[in-house]
């Protein structure tokens, strides 16, 4: 094991552990569906990448570049259910989404299913598309509180459906799709099942194999605790090839000292989408946090954000309002709690201020995401000064 990409836990309950790493964090944070923090594993990954990039000596990038192409692809690969050949990083998760709605072959006619509350991020890349191909999106209505029918979604595929590209769980309302039921149905009728996971991996157990996902589009800096600036995408192993990049460099076609070849083909691997210099440090301290995270195991803190989620829940319904519905089918729900207030913006503004962090404007209230990093006291305060916020008006 590289030194830069885990500490080691020293016997601590693993759970206990994945606290410790975030309890210098002065913040109060129920935004890790936003932007979360980063564990002490991935500062100190980063920290060392960047120390031996300041030697510069060959053998330092040399051990940097395996990382990279090994473990970290690696870790990210266990987290989705996959392969590290069929891991592919780009900068940002919306990158991830653009490579597939634009590298996919469409035709006129062709209609590419999404839910009518997707994050903006997997909604203009498919518009862009079908604008290209003269092809359609078509969008599925929600519930009227944003809980989320996916046998109406399983319903509008049909023979001219291409794609199905849809958020596992959605941002405004923590709501979950029945990717099992979605997979079934898109290869029944022929189409493919694209699924931006970034809203619930490294919180909630997610196998893109066992679930049937063709395509997976995540990033680190949410539930996955990982530095901004990571996206990647985890493809089925005989679409690697299909999708036309949508970047070109040297690395799409040749090995770094090769000379221009104009008669030289892209690569049929996953590196045929990575065209210039790796994202190493994003990279290598994103590794960093998902490998805490599996090793607290993925069970044990969804299990954890859902009992805190509960807790919140509780709180809220003692003041007086209401949660969104019950997102999840199944018993699969994600910690997600959505409730209804006036002036949420400005109230999740005023919260900030006081170091609380949550997300306004979300389905026309206020989002809490707590995460199994969280002690109890957390929530305590948090309504504590949500409390002290809405009677004093700042």
């Amino acid at each position: 094991m590289h030194r830069f990409l885990m500490l080691p836990l020293r016997g601590m309950d693993t759970l206990e552990a994945l606290k410790k790493s975030f309890s210098s964090c002065g913040t109060v944070f129920l935004n890790n569906a936003g932007v979360a923090p980063i564990t002490l594993q991935a500062k100190q990954a980063v920290a060392d990448a960047c120390e031996r990039m300041y030697n510069a000596s060959e053998s330092s990038h040399q051990e940097l570049f395996s990382c990279y192409n090994g473990e970290a692809r690696g870790t990210i690969a266990a987290l989705v259910g996959c392969t590290e050949s069929q891991i592919v990083f780009f900068h940002t998760c919306a990158a991830a989404i653009s490579q597939v709605a634009l590298g996919i072959k469409l035709s006129e006619g062709d209609e590419i299913l999404l839910w009518d509350q997707e994050y903006p991020s997997n909604a203009y890349p498919w518009y862009a598309a079908a604008k290209r191909a003269k092809a359609k999106v078509v969008t599925v209505s929600s519930n009227h509180d944003y809980t989320l029918d996916s046998g109406r979604m399983a319903a509008a595929i049909n023979e001219r459906t291409r794609v199905v590209a849809v958020s596992w769980v959605q941002y405004q309302s923590g709501a979950v799709s029945d990717l099992s039921l979605l997979s079934k149905t898109c290869r029944e009728k022929g189409a493919l099942l694209m699924v931006d996971a970034i809203q619930g991996l490294g919180v909630m157990p997610f196998d893109m194999g066992q679930l049937g996902v063709d395509i997976v589009a995540g990033g680190t800096h949410k539930w996955c605790c990982g530095p901004l600036g990571l996206g990647f995408l985890a493809i089925r192993k005989d679409l690697i090839s299909r999708l036309e990049p949508i970047y070109y460099g040297a690395m799409s076609y040749c090995e770094v000292d090769e000379k221009f070849d104009a008669a030289k083909e892209l690569k049929s691997t996953n590196a045929r989408y990575e065209p210039g210099s790796p994202l190493l440090l994003s990279a290598l301290g994103g590794a960093a946090s998902i490998r805490l995270l599996l090793e607290t195991g993925i069970e044990n803190i969804w299990a954890e954000a859902m009992r805190l989620s509960r807790r919140c829940i509780e709180e809220i319904s003692r003041r007086g309002f209401s949660p969104l519905g019950e997102n999840g089918f199944d018993g699969i729900k994600s910690p997600i709690v959505t409730f209804k207030i006036e002036r949420s913006g400005e109230i999740a503004r005023q919260l900030r201020t006081k170091g609380v962090m949550c997300a306004g404007e979300r389905a026309g209230g206020l989002r809490l995401s707590p995460h199994a990093f969280l002690y109890d006291d957390a929530i305590d305060r948090f309504f504590e000064i949500f409390d002290k916020v809405r009677r004093d008006g700042n």
